[in-house]
């Protein structure tokens, strides 16, 4: 336990400061230095921490862009005129794309359309659905 009757206000949250940029499970060279210094060697601290860590960084990264892209609702412009097509499905499911539609500011139809685009993409119609879509 470290003393602390001597030192100010200040000196403690300077330190706590320094403290707060150090990485836990680092047990490396200290990082603090990275961010108070601007030297060749506060440099080569940041690309070696960047080295040692490389692989834990593009697994954080690449996770990102994933949630990214699961969070991003796709649209598609779909050309024709519309009909209506009656579907039976099961009670909880229509719910779902209820509830669904309220909560996302999405049309029904547009969440079955893209649905049904994914699907087709998915499963063979890849080709179909691209010339649909004049991609």
């Amino acid at each position: 336990m470290r003393e602390t009757t001597n030192q100010t206000v200040e000196e403690v949250e300077e330190e706590q400061d320094e403290n707060e940029f150090k990485d836990i499970n680092d047990e490396t060279e200290d990082t603090s230095v990275i961010c108070k210094e601007f030297t060749n060697e506060g440099y080569n601290v940041l690309l070696k921490f960047l080295l040692d860590n490389e692989n834990t960084l593009r697994k954080l990264i690449q996770s990102a862009k994933k949630e990214q892209e699961l969070g991003q609702i796709p649209r598609y412009a779909v050309p024709g005129i519309p009909v209506t097509k009656s579907i039976y499905m099961k009670n909880h499911l229509a719910q779902l794309v209820t509830d669904f539609s309220k909560e996302k500011n999405i049309k029904q139809n547009d969440i079955v359309e893209a649905a049904l685009i994914e699907y087709f993409k998915k499963y063979g119609y890849k080709s179909e659905v691209e010339t649909l879509l004049g991609i």
